[in-house]
């Protein structure tokens, strides 16, 4: 049966920690607190300056120089030698985007004297306003957490001040939310935050050089958060291919300030590095870039380059994740990529998408079907719609997603957009065979609503030149206690294309040519058609959210099948021009 993620228990358990986050709060809000954790020893040098492996936009940057913040899909705009932290900001992500400092790479990576300036004096400006006391936005774990790496990783322009009370302020500060974080890095959002929280404060006391026992303290539990979100084939535990990158990056933050310090990574960290970067490899498509799935956009590039520089290649790349239940094949210079359909656990599904059994494909270093995506660069209102199965390259059943959001409301208030109901994968395999490669996979995301398995198969040939699948509607074994169905439902099954790729459908409906940017041509068809192109938005690669269209198969599901058939079965596939049998 479908999995039910979000049930009274999990509210109960948000109830409590939203009650202890209340308390503690509190407590970091009184002087005492401020005396006993936040002070302490002032360095005067950092023994460690992890270098960035995030993208810089230096466009962003010259518009920050001017004046003009654009985050989270917003901009808000308060003019050359302007304080962004004395007025309103367009949205709390907004807010949380400035005040994570993650813009502050895009404005260094300005060649201009006057940007490290200006770095400088905005970071001085955010110590006047929330530097001394305790606010609790601004100092909430997981920002700080982001904050205090972003600091670290700007050090070499950040700290390179010949006033020497602003500088030693800053590092005043930086030394107080690095405590912060150490103390407060258990209490941050399930998943991927609090990987960053542990992870940033064990950076810190690397490069303020805390006392072996307290580093020690800090690697550890960095440890047992790396085994409880890295999976065993490396996949993070959201099922997110971005997040999987993020994680490597974090890792390879603490690992380079390791170096500069002549200290091996502890055994925590070397294990989870040892499993991310092929799981990353797993990942990438033809164009350098990561499938979207699950919350992730298609990453940047040379930032994927250089996470994955510490490794040599592996000679081959496995064909299934087993944990995260993914499936991929490559031919020459084809690759599919396909979501095995399973959802994550609730604790990590706050990004989680219904993309059961989607998949992507790519060929001669560009994508030809994708899904949506997701980029926190997007304006706020795309995100619910593009975590249905509908901005996914798969079927859906009376327009219904395979895995459902907690609705808004209360539950959510407390809970968070997590996952209600999720799906689980029921097979997930991998075949390959001299004259091509088979995956093949199914959910059970429809069966307690409408009693209805959905299976995928997917064949990709030899020579990369022939991608063939089959969509499968099927009902359980006799017996299963599932919803009798007494409706007439539709299906529909999607295929997204990213920007650049056009659509043409045939007289009959019965095909379509697709044309890329580069004057390739493909050519689809199925066996139940028409075929039909509607409008679709690409969001993997960044705001704005970019124009696309979809090929689309619309049908009826019968209530009833002949004995041993499926109550749907459709054939399709894609095939590069003069390729095609």
């Amino acid at each position: 049966m479908p999995a039910r993620l979000t049930g009274p228990r999990a509210y109960l358990n948000a109830i409590s920690r939203g009650v202890a986050r209340l308390v503690m709060e509190e407590w970091r809000a009184l002087p005492l607190y401020q005396r006993l954790v936040l002070r302490g020893t002032v360095p005067d040098t950092l023994k460690a300056r992890p270098r960035h492996l995030r993208p810089a936009d230096p466009e962003a940057g010259q518009a920050i120089l001017e004046g003009r913040f654009q985050l989270a899909g917003l901009e808000l705009n308060v003019g050359e030698g302007g304080d962004p932290w004395a007025v309103s900001t367009p949205s709390r992500r907004f807010a949380e985007r400035l005040h994570a400092f993650e813009w502050m790479r895009d404005l260094l990576a300005v060649q201009d004297p006057a940007a490290r300036k200006e770095a400088r004096r905005l970071t001085d400006l955010w110590i006047d306003e929330f530097g001394r006391g305790f606010n609790v936005f601004a100092w909430s774990p997981g920002l700080s957490a982001e904050r205090l790496r972003n600091w670290l990783v700007a050090a070499r322009d950040l700290f390179a001040d010949e006033d020497s009370v602003r500088r030693s302020r800053r590092f005043y500060t930086l030394a107080s939310q690095a405590r912060h974080v150490a103390r407060s890095g258990g209490e941050t959002a399930d998943g991927l935050p609090r990987l960053i929280a542990r992870a940033s404060a064990a950076l810190a006391s690397v490069c303020l050089d805390w006392p072996q026992r307290r580093q020690t303290r800090l690697f550890d539990l960095l440890g047992e958060e790396l085994d409880n979100q890295i999976l065993e084939d490396g996949v993070h535990a959201s099922r997110s291919p971005e997040a999987t990158l993020e994680a490597m990056i974090e890792l390879s933050l603490l690992e380079d300030a390791l170096f500069q310090r002549d200290m091996d990574p502890p055994e925590g960290v070397a294990r989870a590095l040892a499993r991310l970067g092929p799981a990353l490899h797993f990942f990438r498509h033809a164009d350098g870039g990561l499938a979207a799935f699950n919350g992730g956009g298609a990453g940047d590039r040379a930032t994927i380059e250089d996470a994955l520089a510490r490794d040599e290649p592996p000679k081959r790349i496995f064909a299934v994740a087993p944990h995260a239940k993914y499936l991929r094949a490559r031919a020459h210079d084809a690759i599919v990529i396909m979501d095995g359909g399973a959802s994550p656990p609730a604790a990590f599904s706050d990004q989680a998408h219904g993309g059961a059994l989607s998949f992507e494909f790519s060929a001669q270093g560009q994508r030809l079907i994708v899904n949506c995506g997701w980029s926190p660069d997007q304006p706020a209102a795309w995100r619910e719609p593009v975590r249905s199965t509908a901005a996914h390259s798969t079927l859906t059943v009376a327009e219904t997603s395979s895995s459902r959001l907690v609705p808004p409301g209360p539950g959510r208030a407390i809970a968070g957009p997590k996952l209600k109901i999720g799906s689980n994968s029921l097979s997930a395999k991998a075949r390959e065979e001299e004259a091509g490669a088979w995956l093949d996979g199914a959910h059970d995301g429809y069966l307690k609503d409408f009693g209805l398995i959905h299976r995928r198969r997917l064949y990709l040939s030899a020579d990369g030149n022939d991608l063939r699948g089959e969509d499968t509607l099927d009902v359980p074994a006799p017996g299963s206690q599932t919803k009798t169905r007494t409706e007439t439902l539709s299906f529909a099954i999607r295929f997204h294309l990213p920007p650049g790729v056009k659509a043409s459908i045939s007289r009959d409906g019965a095909s379509a040519i697709l044309a890329t940017a580069r004057g390739d041509g493909w050519r689809f068809r199925t066996d139940h058609p028409p075929i039909r192109i509607e409008r679709s938005a690409f969001l993997a690669a960044g705001a704005p959210p970019a124009r696309s269209e979809q090929l689309v198969i619309y049908g009826v599901i019968p209530r009833k099948a002949e004995k041993g058939q499926s109550l749907v079965c459709v054939r399709w596939a894609l095939q590069r021009q003069g390729a095609e049998e």
